[in-house]
């Protein structure tokens, strides 16, 4: 993957000859920056447009990878799998770019329902779990509370997905295939034998919006409930070596960085910062963070998230030049690479997709409209 992102850049350090690309990625966020890369990694002529908005979901994540989920401590959907192609992903990005993206990070996780404490002891000895759980203690010179129940999750790891996102825009915008502007949808020509959008013609276009996926007038049948989260930014005076998780997440972002959240409303009218959500960020981070909180920033987004809780990628049932690739949700940074990949085998070579992640099984919704 090095050697032909080197020299795919040697060989196209000039914009790309207009009419006539591959595929036209609609969104650069983390997933259409992931896909785009892909494509570029086997030979495909890309044409990125984003509408470029500051806080996205994908910009403003913490980007943790947790092999451990949910209050019972259960292993996440295929973790072993996507979490290696994932590490190698990043790690091969990290040499691209010359820059440092991934960071193993060990995770403390608080038991908040003691009922669930005999089925997560038994777990630490169970051979599909006891590599990633182990009794532990918070370390005593942190500032964040002692409980009486807390593990220790091994295989935890953060992607600094911001930096990334940025990292692929520069490229992208200096070998010519990158646009920012808000996509027309009323200018997407749609043949037989390709798509059509302003002065561009493509074989492909894979729609990559985030959030906004539920607005889009070809794939407004899929079950999008999309959430608003909202977190702080915590300046820290001491260097915190482990993420930890109570009612709330904190996760060193950098050096005097603290990524404290996530809350998610279901119900709201913005995506703005809200005085709700500070007030409730605030109640929940005293009852276990020590100092008083200097708040750096209080940033909001919408996720993309869906209702059986998997990504939804694909291809449109009649208008096959149409792909989607969004819904990855809080997972995205482990989901990504892995499906970014499945898609292109999908658009290549007509490979099927994982039937968990392919929008065929939302057929229904699509026949009803």
């Amino acid at each position: 993957m090095i050697w032909y992102f080197q020299n795919y850049q040697k060989t196209f350090d000039f914009p790309f000859p207009k009419m006539r690309e591959d595929i036209i990625i609609i969104g650069q966020g983390l997933a259409g920056s992931i896909l785009a890369l892909q494509s570029i990694e086997r030979g495909k002529r890309v044409f990125i447009i984003d509408e470029g908005k500051i806080n996205t979901s994908s910009k403003i994540a913490a980007g943790l990878v947790n092999p451990i989920t949910g209050r019972r401590f259960v292993k996440s959907w295929k973790f072993d799998e996507l979490s290696a192609y994932a590490r190698n992903f990043y790690r091969d990005m990290e040499a691209r770019f010359g820059e440092h993206f991934i960071f193993d990070l060990p995770l403390i996780r608080v038991v908040e329902d003691r009922r669930f404490v005999d089925d997560i002891e038994a777990k630490t000895m169970d051979e599909h779990y006891g590599k990633f759980i182990q009794r532990t203690e918070v370390p005593k010179q942190s500032y964040i509370a002692d409980s009486p129940l807390t593990y220790k999750v091994n295989h935890a790891f953060r992607v600094d997905i911001s930096n990334l996102i940025e990292a692929c825009r520069k490229y992208f915008e200096k070998i010519g295939c990158f646009l920012e502007s808000n996509f027309k949808f009323d200018r997407l020509n749609v043949q037989e034998g390709h798509i059509e959008y302003e002065n561009r013609k493509a074989s492909t276009i894979v729609f990559c919006e985030g959030a906004a996926g539920r607005n889009n007038p070809f794939f407004d049948y899929l079950p999008f409930q999309p959430t608003k989260g909202e977190l702080f930014e915590l300046k820290q005076d001491h260097l915190l070596h482990f993420a930890y998780k109570h009612d709330l997440a904190l996760i060193p972002k950098d050096s005097d960085i603290l990524w404290c959240g996530a809350l998610n409303f279901w119900e709201f009218t913005d995506d703005k910062p809200s005085n709700e959500g500070e007030m409730i960020l605030l109640q929940k981070l005293k009852k276990f963070y020590r100092p008083t909180p200097f708040i750096h920033r209080h940033l909001a987004a919408i996720r993309p998230t869906v209702k059986d809780r998997r990504p939804l990628i694909g291809q449109h049932p009649s208008l096959k030049r149409l792909y989607i690739f969004n819904g990855l949700g809080t997972k995205g940074t482990l989901l990504a690479p892995y499906f970014g990949n499945q898609l292109l085998d999908l658009i290549e070579n007509n490979e099927p997709l994982l039937k968990e992640v392919d929008i065929g099984r939302f057929a229904d919704l699509q026949n009803a409209k």
